[in-house]
C-alpha cells in the first residue's frame, strides 16, 4: 500500500512535469514566432534603409556634403538594423535548441510516465493477488 503510494505520487510529480514542460514548450514557441517578427522587421527596415542610401547617392553635386552626412547616419542606422537582425537571428537559434531539449526532456518524461504506470498496474495485481490468497487461507481456516 505505501509502495503503491510512493509510485503514484512519483507519477503525479511525473504528470506535472509533463504538462510544465508542455507549457514551456508553448512559450518557446510563441517567443520563435516573436524573434521571426523581428527579424522580418529588420529585414523590411534595412531595406527601407537601403532605399534611403540610393536617393541620397541620386543627390546633386551641391549636396554633397548634405549628402555625406545623412549617409553616414543611414549607414549607421542601417548598422544598428543589421546588428538587430543577427540578434534575431541568434536569439532564434537559441530558441530552437532550448525547444529541442525540452521535448527531449519532455519524451523522457512520458517514457518514466508510461514505465510508472506499468510499475503501478503490476503492484495492482500483486496487491489484488495477495489480498485474493489471503482470503482463500481465511476461508480455509473457517
Amino acid at each position: 500500500s505505501n509502495r503503491l503510494e510512493q509510485m503514484a505520487a512519483m507519477l503525479a510529480v511525473t504528470e506535472a512535469k509533463t504538462a510544465n514542460l508542455e507549457n514551456d514548450e508553448e512559450k518557446f514557441f510563441s517567443q520563435i514566432s516573436a524573434a521571426e517578427i523581428k527579424a522580418q522587421t529588420a529585414v523590411r527596415e534595412r531595406d527601407a534603409l537601403a532605399q534611403q542610401i540610393a536617393q541620397i547617392q541620386a543627390n546633386s553635386e551641391e549636396a554633397a556634403s548634405i549628402e555625406r552626412a545623412e549617409r553616414q547616419v543611414v549607414e549607421k542606422k542601417l548598422a544598428q538594423v543589421q546588428a538587430m537582425q543577427l540578434e534575431a537571428q541568434n536569439e532564434r537559434e537559441a530558441l530552437e535548441a532550448q525547444l529541442k531539449a525540452i521535448t527531449i526532456e519532455a519524451t523522457t518524461s512520458m517514457n518514466y510516465s508510461s514505465e510508472l504506470e506499468q510499475i503501478k498496474s503490476a503492484a495492482r495485481s500483486e496487491l489484488i493477488s495477495d489480498l485474493a490468497t489471503r482470503g482463500f487461507d481465511a476461508l480455509e481456516k473457517k
